[in-house]
């Protein structure tokens, strides 16, 4: 953990002090007034954990659980109440009505970007990140690498939204005069990644309130012990770089959803009230979970993915009735079990994933006098349940073989990404191997890192990779926007590699099961 520069956050500091944001707790029922600047320093600081998040806030002094760390009022937070304080952007808004909660966000946070130094807000929106993974950036080929039809769904079907709601919002931006780039694809998406990833919920607004300062604080993943020390398997940013005031023309995000939970905004005291959750000894960094997501949900809405996510889960459909038993008459299921189906971390059913299946495996002759056994979580017959667990492992088998590319590709291609981490170092890699191409299979193997048989998948994607690239990239290009598709790309096949770990799990669990007596 490395304390981040002083200068570089001074202006934003002082700002925070001047909208009264403040770390300092109460005593009574009145602030205390330990100094009037910086904002920070008494419970937090800004800080940077290159091996759990990056930049985040840590404990300026030793913190109890459930004590108040971080005070933001009212005026100090961007959301629609602070829209309608701008009487130009009211009355355009009031020209198009149908506008969501997020849309007018949205409109409001470029308005005040497009200010540049002039806006009041400057000092926060200069450190905003610059970019972001969410999933309304993916291209069709990076929508495809996710492998998973759902997966690809999802990706699919928010890049399409997005646009949708920035065709619908373009007409209040070019009234405002925004200026052309903050009119564009780009910039909305940018805007809708900023409120998607870094919005706090506020009971008034469904957009969700913009929270300076308090959206430092990195993530926790409920699930996992507290007490033990965040590292990147439990934590992560949900940021790239710095915006600079000079380029907002970059990246995007989602949907908003009610996500914060160690927190929340108290009406009596007219602040975002942040809590500790736990006992932080000085120099840890202080986390805060805003909700149970699954991989693909942080990927959709953060983008990014944890190493370890005790929340994550792959979803199984149901076989047919007659899948099992053949003719068999059987009473409807009930509605209560026909959600949350799916196999969760550790490769197990849900338990009514394994409730529904133990109904369509048992013989129509113990249905009516078993049938309440396999709702209480009960098997039916054991005979019944080897049923069950040969048909999921089977199931899982097809899952896994259904997927363009092995478990081990995935692997290696990851691999191969992370020693040659730029598109220019992947074309390079590629070149040496089709110019330097030799006969010899053990010097194929170091070139690629990966068994001969494998090779051919794994350049085929690579090409695939760099094929994909958009036609307005030349070598004159700026490399960063080629390398945030790299990011993307690894992202995509770091979570089919943790969805087919988790098929994977479930194959085994379900040939322990078999070999039970």
């Amino acid at each position: 953990m490395a304390d981040e520069d002083a200068d570089e956050y001074k202006d934003l500091l002082n700002w925070a002090a001047s909208r009264g944001i403040t770390d300092a707790p109460f005593v009574g029922d009145k602030p205390t007034s330990i100094r009037s600047t910086p904002s920070l320093g008494f419970s937090i600081r800004i800080a940077t954990f290159p091996d759990a998040g990056g930049r985040g806030l840590a404990a300026a002094r030793d913190l109890k659980l459930g004590e108040l760390i971080l005070r933001v009022p009212e005026k100090a937070l961007m959301n629609g109440r602070s829209a309608r304080l701008d009487a130009e952007l009211t009355r355009a808004l009031a020209l198009y009505p149908s506008l969501s909660h997020v849309q007018v966000l949205c409109v409001h946070l470029l308005r005040e970007i497009a200010k540049g130094r002039t806006s009041e807000r400057f000092p926060y929106l200069v450190h905003l990140p610059r970019y972001y993974h969410t999933a309304s950036f993916y291209s069709p080929f990076e929508a495809q690498a996710l492998q998973v039809k759902d997966a690809v769904s999802m990706a699919e079907g928010v890049v399409q939204n997005s646009r949708e709601e920035w065709l619908q919002a373009r007409p209040v931006l070019e009234k405002l005069g925004l200026g052309r780039r903050f009119c564009t694809l780009q910039g909305w998406l940018w805007a809708f990644a900023t409120i998607s990833s870094r919005t706090l919920y506020v009971p008034w607004d469904e957009a969700g309130t913009l929270c300076p300062v308090g959206d430092f604080f990195n993530y926790a993943c409920p699930g996992v012990p507290y007490n033990l020390p965040p590292t990147a398997q439990d934590t992560q940013m949900r940021e790239g770089d710095l915006i600079s005031e000079e380029d907002v023309d970059t990246s995007g995000g989602i949907e908003i959803r009610d996500r914060l939970r160690d927190g929340g905004f108290e009406d009596e005291r007219g602040e975002y009230c942040f809590y500790a959750r736990q006992d932080y000894q000085e120099g840890q960094q202080v986390l805060l979970c805003y909700g149970t997501y699954t991989n693909l949900e942080l990927l959709e809405h953060y983008g990014f993915l944890l190493p370890f996510n005790p929340n994550d889960k792959v979803h199984i459909e149901l076989p047919t009735a007659d899948e099992f038993n053949p003719g068999a008459v059987r009473p409807p299921p009930e509605a209560d079990l026909l959600m949350n189906l799916f196999i969760d971390y550790e490769g197990k059913p849900s338990f009514s994933l394994l409730s529904n299946l133990r109904l369509r495996a048992a013989p129509a002759t113990l249905l009516k006098s078993r049938h309440h056994l396999a709702l209480a979580g009960q098997q039916i017959s054991p005979e019944s349940d080897k049923a069950v667990f040969r048909w999921l492992k089977s199931k899982c088998e097809k899952m896994l073989t259904s997927c363009p590319t092995s478990f081990d590709v995935d692997e290696l291609l990851l691999a191969v990404i992370d020693s040659h981490p730029s598109v220019a170092e992947i074309q390079k890699l590629l070149t040496v191997y089709k110019e330097d191409f030799l006969p010899s299979p053990t010097e194929n193997l170091e070139l690629l890192n990966a068994p001969e048989h494998l090779q051919p998948v794994i350049l085929n994607e690579l090409e695939s990779f760099i094929a994909s690239a958009p036609h307005t990239e030349t070598s004159s290009t700026p490399s960063w926007p080629s390398d945030l598709r790299l990011e993307r790309w690894r992202l995509a096949i770091q979570w089919r590699l943790g969805y087919k770990k988790i098929v994977r799990r479930s194959i085994s669990h379900c040939s322990r099961m078999l070999d039970c007596d």
